[in-house]
């Protein structure tokens, strides 16, 4: 266990926003025990992230997001274990309307979500951080950041557009940056 903690040590000296280590090694016993909690979903969820070629590090998103609950609510109107907006949830497939919501069914909204994030992924050609970002608040609103910081280029490995994105979306990046520290060293099973 020392290798992780030595992991998530150096991980927060580099990054400037992260002060404090003990709410990192909070989350992740969080995360863990959520894990354990919902088994069966994230096995099946791991399962289908392996099949699409997707990172393992995306199984953070429905922690994130609705800690694996499928009947999760927001006031903006995203709904399921994956959150999904009304308009991102019919783009992908899903049936949403006043007599049916699939939003709320595991395998409908976890394969439209998957559909999602893998559109990202190839968008972002595989930066998993503008893929969360974008998960969070909008590809268009990505974009525009990109495009106001330093020109278009779909991808581009920077971490200072992070500060022109508001400050939800900067502190869930900031989460699966933690948890993903986690989630790909020796000490994630599933």
């Amino acid at each position: 266990m020392t290798l992780l903690f030595l992991a998530l040590m150096l991980s927060f000296h580099a990054d400037a926003k992260s002060k404090h280590f003990y709410s990192s090694y909070y989350e992740i016993h969080q995360f863990k025990s959520s894990l354990a909690k919902h088994e069966y979903s994230a096995k099946k969820i791991t399962y289908y992230l392996k099949r699409r070629k997707l990172p393992k590090s995306f199984i953070i998103i429905p922690y994130i997001e609705s800690n694996f609950n499928n009947y999760a609510r927001s006031r903006k109107g995203a709904r399921g274990m994956w959150q999904l907006m009304p308009f991102t949830a019919r783009l992908m497939g899903i049936q949403v309307n006043r007599h049916r919501d699939d939003r709320i069914n595991f395998a409908r909204s976890t394969h439209a979500a998957l559909k999602y994030i893998q559109n990202l992924y190839y968008y972002y050609h595989g930066n998993d951080i503008l893929v969360v970002a974008a998960y969070n608040a909008g590809k268009g609103r990505v974009d525009s950041t990109l495009k106001k910081i330093h020109g278009y280029h779909s991808g581009r490995k920077e971490t200072q557009f992070m500060l022109d994105l508001p400050r939800e979306t900067q502190r869930y990046v900031g989460r699966y940056k933690v948890l993903k520290t986690y989630v790909d060293s020796r000490y994630f099973k599933i």
